[in-house]
């Protein structure tokens, strides 16, 4: 996600004239945001096992947002396997739950039920899937929105510590 924010470019300049670090700002800023993020993350995921709520932490080098080439990046998210599962559901089950058209990118989900057999119960199960709980997205649309005041509020800040 891209954004625009105004009078940004005036405070950045007032930075580098006091000596400082432009990229720190924006990276101070982001990281506030992702660990916003995967706070609200962690306290919507449905939890089972907890392995999916403990994995839920923001990308980046050694966690937190970078600056390369100029350009601040980072993320939030989970590794663990069964994740996306979670958070969008499965088959037509997941597809019913109407979380499609909430997203930047299009769903697909399996038409037809299946069956598996579980290890758990000793049986195979015919499922249509699962609903969709999503913990993830939602943190994000809560919380992206604030990024631009995030970076504004670091670069505040660090005007005010070159200024001393």
């Amino acid at each position: 996600m891209n954004f625009e924010i105004k009078g940004l470019d005036s405070l950045m300049h007032k930075i580098e004239a006091l000596g400082g670090c432009t990229t720190k700002a924006a990276t101070t800023g982001l990281n506030k945001t992702l660990q916003d993020i995967t706070t609200d993350a962690k306290e919507n995921c449905p939890v089972d096992t907890s392995q999916l709520r403990d994995s839920i932490e923001p990308y980046g080098e050694a966690h937190k947002a970078k600056e390369q080439g100029g350009v601040v990046s980072g993320a939030a998210g989970t590794n663990v396997e069964h994740g996306p599962y979670v958070e969008f559901g499965t088959g037509p089950v997941g597809e019913a739950t109407a979380v499609s058209g909430k997203y930047p990118e299009t769903l697909a989900y399996t038409q037809k039920g299946w069956t598996y057999c579980s290890e758990k119960l000793g049986q195979f199960i015919h499922t249509r899937g699962q609903p969709a709980q999503p913990y993830l997205w939602p943190a994000y649309e809560a919380h992206a929105k604030e990024l631009p005041d995030n970076i504004k509020k670091a670069a505040d800040e660090e005007i005010r510590g070159l200024a001393k």
